[in-house]
């Protein structure tokens, strides 16, 4: 019998790993009927990927002896490249399996900054101390990052996605009104529709122009009434603070900030639908489920007052 060794290396070079598990089957069973049976395919596929392995390592890798197929030398050095294969992939596909079904891990959740800073981060102790060997990871972006490469595990958007092969769900509607400095000219707290031209503005500069909320203000306001325009929510929060001018602002970070006041009455002025992106693979994972109903949850809690609806006006 000719040494085994001899035929590893050019087996394992020239075979075609997806005609491994035939050649695999066939040396279990001996015969082509009850190997193609498990395969679920018919005996004719078997038989030609049997041929095409061989063609591909050049070496007859079975024999029919007495009516039964056996490995021959070469076929024994492919049948060790072929089970230390099936061992890999089924311990990987455990260790897979085993890390989707617990609740540990990793979970990395993409939106745009202000949403994390200012309303996921301040809801994240009791998920944290429900299961506390899962890291949230929080990923703030100014571009969408991508769901189908992996790039994140959940992403939320303020506008729904169009196309794409990703698990969608409507989350929240997203209020906004309009916000002045508590304790700035009083004037600013009977503020009125028709007044609105009269005082000083913030907006987004022209590369978010084209967002609801500027928008509104641009159909609303004058554009010589605007003092200062700018691409970050944190930089026109903080000049409302500081009792620069008036603006629109998400009430989610209006409404808590003791340094604002709202102006535009108890119902919001502008709202925007929060979709939650998951990739399907990645939807009945463990612990990406236990994040989805973790956002899910407080969002239904909170329904209302996101959206910035029956807000007490002060």
């Amino acid at each position: 019998m000719q040494n085994v060794a001899n035929y590893d290396c050019k087996i394992a070079e020239s075979m075609n790993w997806n005609d491994l598990r035939y050649l695999l089957e066939v040396s279990r069973h001996g015969a082509l009927a009850p190997a193609a049976s498990a395969l679920r395919v018919d005996q004719t596929t078997v038989a030609r990927r049997l041929k095409a392995l061989e063609r591909d390592t050049g070496s007859k890798l079975l024999d029919r002896i007495g009516g039964r197929y056996v490995p021959t030398a070469a076929g024994e050095a492919a049948l060790a490249q072929a089970r230390a294969v099936e061992e890999a992939t089924t311990n990987l596909l455990t260790q897979v399996g085993n890390q989707d079904a617990s609740l540990s891990g990793t979970v990395r959740v993409t939106a745009v900054h202000e949403l994390l800073a200012g309303y996921l981060v301040p809801r994240l102790a009791p998920f944290r101390a429900r299961h506390p060997d899962i890291v949230v990871e929080f990923v703030g972006e100014s571009s969408n990052l991508s769901l189908s490469r992996r790039e994140a595990d959940i992403a939320i958007r303020l506008a729904r996605p169009e196309g794409g092969h990703l698990f969608v769900r409507k989350v929240a509607v997203m209020g906004f009104a309009v916000y002045g400095a508590r304790g700035a000219d009083k004037a600013w707290r009977n503020c009125s529709p028709h007044h609105w031209g009269t005082y000083d503005w913030v907006t987004y500069d022209d590369s978010l122009a084209h967002l609801p909320e500027a928008r509104w203000v641009a159909q609303h306001v004058d554009g010589q009434r605007v003092v200062l325009r700018s691409n970050g929510l944190r930089v026109l929060t903080a000049a409302i603070d500081h009792g620069l001018a008036v603006g629109l602002l998400p009430c989610f970070i209006g409404d808590p900030d003791p340094r604002l006041t709202r102006l535009s009455g108890s119902e919001p002025l502008v709202q925007r639908e929060v979709w939650l992106l998951v990739h399907p693979e990645l939807r009945h994972s463990a612990r990406v489920r236990v994040v989805i109903d973790w956002l899910v949850e407080f969002w239904n809690t909170e329904r209302q007052a996101f959206a910035g609806e029956a807000a007490a006006t002060t």
